[in-house]
């Protein structure tokens, strides 16, 4: 099923979800604490974790699916955010029922804003001038660059992709 895409969102909001993570990586590490290949009888499917979380959701009342990013430092990027969704259980766990367990080694990073925001920065447009090839597994991701220092402007471009079908 094809989703249609969302209104695009502007480069003041890409930026402003850039700031927002970055801000957040102080505070303390937030890893899930299952991940899919410990759930007895749950089989993923593969590079489908927002749909992962909304399956899992609906089969366990009290559970609701977390959007978010997952941190993880790239080549000369300081920063590589990767749309992710885990589940919070009725209980408060956070648990990846897409994932298989691993060492945690990606810190997950709640989206600060509404699901509905969240999706509108993959299910959009792609107007940016660099586009970032998917990774492995992964079927939508954001890439931004950022220059940590004091006096540095952001003058690299922000680099985002949506879904394959967006690529056509």
């Amino acid at each position: 099923m094809s989703v249609p895409p969302s209104p695009q969102p502007s480069a003041g909001m890409l930026r402003a979800l850039l700031n927002a993570l970055v801000d957040q990586l102080p505070g303390g590490p937030v890893y899930a604490s299952t991940g899919a290949s410990q759930l007895p009888g749950w089989k993923p499917v593969p590079a489908d974790c927002h749909g992962n979380a909304d399956r899992w959701v609906a089969a366990h009342l009290g559970d609701v699916a977390v959007r978010g990013w997952l941190h993880e430092p790239f080549a000369d990027l300081p920063h590589r955010f990767v749309a992710h969704s885990l589940v919070r259980t009725a209980a408060g766990a956070l648990i990846d029922v897409t994932l298989s367990a691993r060492p945690q080694s990606l810190r997950f990073l709640e989206h600060p804003g509404s699901d509905a925001d969240f999706f509108s920065f993959l299910r959009c447009p792609l107007p940016f001038p660099v586009l970032a090839p998917p990774v492995a597994v992964v079927d939508e991701f954001l890439i931004v660059a950022r220059d940590d220092s004091p006096n540095a402007e952001a003058a690299a471009a922000p680099y985002a992709t949506g879904f394959p079908e967006d690529m056509a």
